[in-house]
């Protein structure tokens, strides 16, 4: 299941993440599950597995500050 929007996104992440990282994080999940098609020993990719990929780059690119997610510095 892709994303088509940021607007389908499930609204936790939503509320939790700022407008650049939703959108960060639906081409991060869309591309996820479009690659390849197949996982480990040849079994198709799931949603699980987009959502971790979406939220690894998130995470590479925003911290958690109490309640909100704030874009790291570049020296970060």
């Amino acid at each position: 299941m892709s994303y088509k929007n940021v607007e389908e996104l499930p609204l936790s992440i939503k509320k939790d993440l700022p407008e650049d990282a939703q959108q960060m994080f639906v081409e991060v999940f869309n591309s996820a599950e479009e690659a390849s098609g197949k996982g480990k020993h040849g079994k198709p990719n799931s949603s699980d597995d987009a959502q971790k990929a979406a939220w690894e780059a998130v995470k590479k690119s925003y911290r958690r500050e109490g309640d909100s997610w704030v874009k790291k510095e570049d020296d970060d």
